[in-house]
């Protein structure tokens, strides 16, 4: 799956091509060798996470997908959904699944609290909005 998207580059306010994609190699790659340096020591919710160890229980967890957005051949935002497990607990939706978002992080480098200014505005949104049409998508 290859989908084109648009993310802010904040530097200069231009809008820049982006795509969202299925999770490869080069993409665990890059969060292991470019996000977790960065990532260390920094505070952040998932400065220890395993992009790798997520990605590879998706192969044996039904329902598990795993989506990435690059730019400019960076990997700049990761995330992993589950489509089958979970259900709806409100009343008009009772028991009907749902699509829920088990892990989303952005690059380093595209969070103000990091890098400020960050280097793209939209990555994060960008992944929620994809969970959000992938459950549509589902029914």
């Amino acid at each position: 799956m290859n989908r084109p998207i648009q993310l802010l580059r904040v530097r200069d306010r231009q809008v820049v091509n982006a795509i969202l994609t299925s999770v490869t190699e080069k993409h665990l790659e890059d969060a292991t060798t470019l996000w977790q340096p960065t990532l260390r020591g920094s505070g952040e919710e998932d400065e220890y996470w395993n992009w790798v160890s997520k990605s590879y229980r998706t192969q044996f967890l039904p329902g598990d997908e795993l989506y990435a957005i690059e730019c400019d051949g960076i990997t700049q935002g990761l995330m992993t959904i589950d489509i089958l497990k979970k259900r709806c607990y409100i009343e008009s939706q009772l028991r009907r699944r749902l699509v829920y978002v088990k892990a989303l992080a952005t690059a380093p480098w595209n969070r103000p609290a990091i890098s400020n200014p960050p280097t793209y505005k939209g990555v994060g949104g960008t992944l929620i909005d994809f969970a959000i049409a992938r459950s549509e998508e589902l029914g």
